[in-house]
């Protein structure tokens, strides 16, 4: 699929933020101990992608970007749905962590392998990929990679930035954001970022359709004491689309069975958090970040239309608390991290029984039988208690 730029927009007081180059001798990346650390510090596989990355690809779908970093595959499965691979064959089990701001996007047990279109990749900050497993900071998901976007830092004077694109097929996208500093506050300020994404498909009936709206508030009260609140709001809203027999794969690929609503899905996901640092000392500090999620989904398995129909509806929305402890021996060439998270999950979970309406080879509806398959309620507690140790044991050597 084309797409053409025809449109950007600047306005600024002055000049505002600066990116790092790739060009950058001592990259810095937070996923591995969630804290600022330099990459040549870490003994850990990490791809990094600057907001400058983010913005020379302009991403519509988080193949575009992720794939340029070795050792990580994610497919397009449509819209923005991926599977993902990293180190390991492409596979829908839970085995990646999805962070925003270094929180989980979900709670453990309630794996999404298209979790980042609940993510505004596109308007990210930063992004960073840990190849392998994760740290203990992450617990048991972090079994074969860490996927983190980090949200746009707010500038250092006042902001706009319109980008509007249009292409192939119905492609059209705005993104927009803004942001200034706050008087009076030191290190303190605003930002928000909104993507607006609709797209036609190159097959019949495969529209798409993305709304996201990122907002963040930072302050520094004093030399000891940092906040950073967040929100973030993501709806999608995308048709379903059919597999092909050979011969419409070779003479009519456009060619979609699906109509209306069938094999059709809707996601809406709210995130929000407070993330307050304190300064314990030259060499330590406290954090306590609290969080909400708020996730509702409908769909109906596109695979399952023709031998299984059904469509299901979840909700889930989660109350939690990262803590964490972190102090530094200098003398020695050590850092320790002490830490437990919090997580309350209550959620639910319906599976409607459908008949299919079919026209010759179109499938343009469906009805509820009634039966109901699955209805149930449950609520999900972890507290996930965690020690970290790192010892330098030579210029050359870190021991993890």
């Amino acid at each position: 699929m084309k797409r053409y730029l025809f449109s950007s927009i600047i306005l600024a007081t002055q000049m505002a933020t600066v990116y790092a180059s790739d060009s950058q001798l001592d990259k810095v990346v937070v996923t591995a101990t969630g804290e600022e650390k330099s990459l040549s510090e870490l003994a850990q596989s990490v791809g990094l992608f600057s907001a400058q990355n983010i913005q020379e690809v302009s991403p519509a779908h988080p193949s575009e970007i992720l794939n340029r970093t070795a050792g990580v595959y994610i497919n397009n499965l449509g819209g923005e749905g991926h599977m993902t691979a990293i180190r390991q064959p492409i596979t829908t089990s839970g085995v990646y962590l999805y962070l925003e701001d270094g929180i989980p996007t979900r709670p453990t047990g309630f794996f999404n392998h298209n979790a980042l279109y609940e993510v505004n990749v596109s308007q990210s900050e930063k992004l960073e990929v840990t190849k392998g497993p994760g740290s203990a900071l992450y617990g048991s998901d972090a079994i074969g990679g860490v996927i983190n976007s980090i949200s746009a830092k707010v500038p250092k004077s006042s902001q706009v930035n319109i980008n509007s694109e249009a292409g192939a097929y119905g492609w059209s996208r705005v993104l927009f954001s803004t942001g200034k500093p706050l008087t009076g506050l030191q290190n303190s300020g605003v930002g928000l970022q909104v993507n607006l994404t609709h797209n036609d498909g190159f097959r019949d009936d495969a529209q798409y359709d993305r709304g996201s709206l990122n907002s963040r508030f930072d302050y520094q009260l004093n030399k000891n004491l940092s906040v950073k609140n967040t929100v973030s709001f993501t709806k999608v809203e995308q048709s379903g689309v059919s597999g092909l027999e050979y011969d419409d794969f070779k003479n009519n690929v456009e060619k979609n069975t699906f109509k209306g609503d069938v094999g059709a899905r809707d996601i809406q996901a709210i995130r929000a958090s407070s993330h307050w640092l304190f300064k314990t000392g030259s060499d330590s500090q406290l954090t306590m970040t609290p969080f909400y999620r708020n996730n509702e989904s409908s769909m109906m398995p596109s695979w399952m239309v023709s031998y299984d129909p059904n469509e299901r509806e979840t909700q889930f929305e989660s109350y939690g608390l990262l803590s964490k402890w972190r102090t530094n021996f200098n003398n020695i060439g050590a850092q320790l991290i002490v830490g437990m998270d919090v997580d309350h999950t209550p959620s639910e979970y319906q599976e409607f029984v459908v008949d299919m309406i079919k026209d010759g080879d179109f499938y343009t509806g469906f009805d509820r039988t009634g039966e109901i398959t699955y209805d149930y309620n449950a609520t999900q507690t972890s507290i996930s208690p965690y020690l970290h140790f790192e010892k330098q044991l030579s210029d050359k050597i870190l021991m993890n």
